[in-house]
């Protein structure tokens, strides 16, 4: 199986990045809408980086993030196709979010991982994240742990 692993740079990119994150399994209220009116416009603008892996044309898995003003890197989408699990390629891409993270003085990573995504929980625990908070941040009723990184 062979993967191409690079930056979003073109509308084509772009388009293949839509059609993944709208086929994955999600915990978010109103996430088509955030994917529309925030998360492309920003990828488009520059203010949010995006990387994704590649399979025979299709995006199988992302990771989008932007630098927020004191200079902590935020992930702000995470996913790995089911189907591509256990292959490292989430490793790897939380691997060059980190490496983005150790140029910063600030050298910290956050995130955050509904309490009801176990996979996402456990991966990011597993790969050096520990948890600071849990919160409401998107739906009442709905809870997200905290995660932070730090170099």
């Amino acid at each position: 199986m062979n993967f191409n692993i690079r930056t979003v740079d073109d509308d084509f990119d772009l388009s293949k990045l839509r059609d993944f994150m709208l086929k994955q399994p999600q915990f978010y209220p109103e996430y088509h809408d955030w994917i529309d009116g925030v998360c492309l416009p920003g990828i488009t603008s520059g203010n949010r980086e995006a990387i994704v892996v590649v399979s025979d044309m299709s995006v199988v898995g992302d990771v989008i993030h932007r630098t927020n003003p004191d200079g902590t890197i935020e992930i702000r989408n995470f996913r790995i196709d089911p189907d591509y699990r256990n292959m490292d390629l989430g490793h790897f891409l939380l691997t060059q979010v980190k490496r983005a993270a150790r140029a910063k003085p600030k050298g910290r990573v956050i995130t955050d991982v509904s309490v009801q995504n176990f996979a996402g929980v456990e991966f990011f625990t597993r790969n050096g994240f520990h948890i600071e908070g849990m919160g409401e941040l998107y739906k009442p009723g709905q809870l997200e742990y905290k995660f932070a990184w730090a170099a």
